[in-house]
């Protein structure tokens, strides 16, 4: 891949707050990432038409995820013409109908946080130690990859001319210039790589003008040896939508009260609508609280609150951990999801080494 364009939006904690945050019945509020510094979106997609806001067009974009080309969505860039300016749409992860760019999931490396932010403080707890850029590139082949950035150091196989990402603005766009790219083409058609070059004479000079007549940019990965990180599938949730998510818990939820009933449990209760557990059930007079996680991927980390957490310590031991993983996920206008397979721990011992604060990944034994 060669990258001729790069446009981010750097994430604030109010961002990350509206496109994360649970949505109770009622109002909703924003659910879309606002865009300022409008010319700069303008010039990453080449558009050369009438500056007056109330003619800016929609760009609609099918972007494939950098992590994984073979994953790819639409993103739409609505203009806001009162606003002057323009907003990524629907980016809440728990929307129904949400349009959450898949790159910007847990799945390939967000924090996973979808649905657990309480406030704009909590989101700045998250962003306390670094800062959050979504990403979006443009190669020579007219393609769009979607990515984005934790921090302020790039990924490793990233190139260092995109090191202008973090500039002091919210938003902004790179068009890498032919003074960058001098042999870009040349090295192209032989090894793929990319040199700089340095000062030149006359003759040099003329000998570069030719080499650029070819589309510019420059090669992704940088290194050449490393290979494009893979999908964490070991994680829970995929960008599901909400009718989506709702039918692989529903499905976890009943393994796991096929599996308890198996096993004697009595009176079980599906309760997860009320509390801050999925199940309650006897057993020999004794009530025990059950947490159930259902995931499409292979479930070795499931996502926890910080009320469950506090549930989970304080009834111990009687208290279990179900984790339904591979679920089948047929979507559609009703999705539908089967199968699975069920893990149970119990009693469930909340091991604080195996947690990550804020959102509480959970590593399971």
């Amino acid at each position: 891949m060669i990258i001729q364009k790069v446009w981010w939006r750097r994430i604030t904690s109010n961002d990350l707050y509206n496109i994360e945050k649970p949505l109770p019945p009622g109002p909703k509020g924003q659910l879309h990432i606002d865009i300022p510094n409008v010319p700069e979106l303008l010039r990453f997609f080449s558009y050369a038409g009438p500056l007056d806001p109330e003619l800016w067009p929609q760009f609609e974009i099918s972007a494939r995820c950098l992590r994984d080309p073979s994953v790819s969505s639409k993103l739409t860039f609505r203009p806001r013409p009162k606003n002057t300016r323009y907003d990524i749409p629907q980016q809440n992860i728990n929307a129904e109908g949400s349009e959450r760019h898949p790159a910007w999931t847990s799945a390939f490396g967000w924090p996973p946080i979808h649905g657990l932010l309480n406030s704009t403080e909590d989101a700045a707890s998250v962003l306390l130690e670094s800062d959050l850029r979504v990403v979006i590139f443009l190669d020579t082949d007219e393609q769009y990859y979607a990515d984005f950035v934790l921090g302020q150091t790039l990924p490793t196989d990233w190139p260092i001319e995109l090191q202008g990402i973090f500039v002091d603005k919210p938003a902004g766009s790179l068009e890498l210039s032919p003074d960058l790219q001098t042999d870009a083409v040349e090295v192209e058609s032989s090894v793929g790589s990319r040199k700089v070059s340095g000062t030149t004479n006359q003759a040099d000079s003329e000998k570069t003008k030719t080499r650029i007549t070819s589309p510019r940019g420059i090669r992704y990965p940088a290194n050449q040896e490393k290979n494009t990180p893979k999908t964490q599938l070991g994680r829970q949730g995929y960008g599901l939508s909400a009718s989506e998510k709702k039918a692989v818990e529903q499905r976890a939820v009943v393994e796991a009260i096929s599996y308890f009933e198996s096993e004697g449990f009595t009176d079980i209760r599906d309760v997860g609508d009320q509390a801050s557990y999925d199940l309650s059930m006897i057993k020999n007079g004794q009530i025990y609280f059950v947490e159930v996680k259902g995931t499409t991927g292979a479930g070795s980390v499931v996502l926890l609150t910080r009320n469950e957490v506090e549930v989970h310590q304080k009834y111990f031991p009687h208290n279990a951990l179900v984790v339904v993983s591979s679920i089948t996920l047929t979507r559609g206008e009703e999705p539908l999801a089967t199968g699975g397979e069920i893990r149970v721990i119990l009693p469930w011992e909340v091991s604080t080494t195996l947690l990550s604060p804020i959102a509480y990944e959970y590593r399971l034994p």
